[in-house]
């Protein structure tokens, strides 16, 4: 069903949080869905205004300051958001919902994962950080198909100091970074992926941990090893939950919190693309007259565009390519091709980044363009730098990594348990 006008809004079983100056931009917000996300609704519009502008400031209804802490919602009101004293509209940095967009100009192979990648998000998580479902994937929090580009879009635009308010270092942020990924089951996934569903995290510059609801009893038992955070929540929340079956909702229930290994020494993902992708999600989700964002001085821009229909070009395959498309499609294969009949391009420069720009057998097109764009003096060394520490984790990695198998063995017969005990957070 189409969105309604601004004009129009708010509908009966609504409310309309307007959020710049000339009431040309709105979330237009079902009640029903908001008591069950926040304890505190009208604080939790303060938290929306927060995410989505990157600005302090109170909510009004009617020129008045609410009470936040006690007040309820009412239907069909409008409130507004306002910047505090210290701060102005100008100060203001609107989110850019296109991060949210899994398929763009900017789209890869969304599938393909960097192994180390993997690896530490199975260290850490082992599991599905929200049900405990063993069966679980990695998965990227800002995806893959949009790459290193835009994270820089993202840092430069709202910390181009490269560290946020509550201290997190965003320096070594890159799309296969640890930071930037979680163990979630296929429901998990999937929900994220049709921008139906977020995680918050708490505490933050608004919302303390106690402001969201109690996460509610685990389908799957957490396996040895497997805690809670201390004095943090990653929580897992449907933006609209009375629109979710009860098949849903019981097994992924609404306000699920993250558990991860406490034994790891990875980090855990970054607050900061998780307020990025939340901020993305509730603009597509409930935002009336978006693209005035766009108009704002401080909007986070997008990285220049590319071309973008891989199809337009030709790319070029391995003889491994080739021969495993003809396997899969029942073609004969000609098993005497020889590598040296299927020559790549391959960039060869004497120089410390050599490896890191050559287009080797199995790169896909785009990751070479991508690739590419580092090349760029302000980008080479941050890249040669971060290729020489990957390869000395890759090699760590695959010691640790048996160790930790050995662990997860000891205990795989608990972590795939039936109905737990309600969660225990101390």
């Amino acid at each position: 069903m189409p969105s309604p006008s601004l004009t129009d809004c708010p509908l009966p079983g609504h409310v309309l949080l307007l959020l710049l100056p000339d009431g040309e931009f709105g979330l237009h917000i079902p009640i029903r869905d908001l008591s069950p996300l926040c304890i505190k609704p009208l604080k939790y519009l303060r938290y929306l205004a927060w995410v989505v502008l990157y600005l302090e400031g109170k909510i009004t209804c009617n020129g008045i300051e609410v009470d936040e802490e006690n007040g309820a919602l009412k239907d069909q009101q409008t409130y507004r958001f306002e910047p505090t004293p210290s701060q102005s509209w100008e100060n203001a940095q609107p989110m850019n919902a296109e991060i949210a967009e899994r398929h763009s100009a900017f789209d890869t192979h969304s599938s393909r994962l960097d192994e180390l990648f993997a690896a530490n998000l199975q260290e850490r998580d082992i599991q599905c950080v929200f049900t405990g479902y063993p069966w679980a994937d990695a998965t990227h929090i800002i995806p893959f198909s949009k790459g290193n580009e835009w994270l820089e879009c993202l840092i430069n635009g709202r910390f181009p100091d490269r560290r946020t308010g509550e201290g997190e270092d965003l320096n070594e942020l890159d799309i296969d970074h640890v930071s930037n990924g979680l163990m979630a089951c296929g429901g998990v996934c999937t929900s994220i992926d049709r921008r139906v569903a977020a995680v918050l995290v708490t505490p933050n510059r608004i919302l303390s941990c106690d402001d969201i609801h109690p996460p509610p009893t685990r389908l799957f038992k957490r396996a040895a090893g497997i805690d809670y955070p201390a004095g943090a929540r990653y929580t897992f929340q449907w933006l609209n939950v009375t629109g979710r079956s009860s098949d849903e909702l019981r097994a992924i229930p609404n306000n699920s919190d993250a558990a991860f290994n406490s034994a790891s020494m990875q980090p855990r993902p970054s607050p900061f693309l998780l307020e990025c992708m939340y901020a993305a999600t509730v603009i597509n989700f409930w935002g009336i007259g978006s693209s005035r964002l766009k108009s704002h001085p401080g909007f986070v821009s997008a990285p220049p565009r590319r071309p973008a229909a891989l199809h337009e070009f030709n790319p070029v395959y391995s003889g491994r390519q080739i021969r495993s498309s003809a396997s899969a499609a029942g073609e004969p294969s000609d098993a005497n091709i020889t590598d040296e009949e299927n020559m790549l391009p391959c960039s060869t420069p004497a120089d410390p980044g050599a490896d890191a720009i050559a287009y080797n057998e199995g790169d896909d097109p785009w990751d070479f363009i991508l690739k590419l764009s580092h090349l760029l003096p302000q980008n080479r060394d941050r890249l040669v730098a971060r290729q020489e520490q990957r390869e000395i984790e890759r090699e760590e990695h695959r010691t640790r990594i048996v160790n930790w198998l050995d662990g997860v063995d000891a205990s795989e017969d608990t972590s795939t348990s039936p109905i737990s005990d309600a969660p225990d957070r101390t």
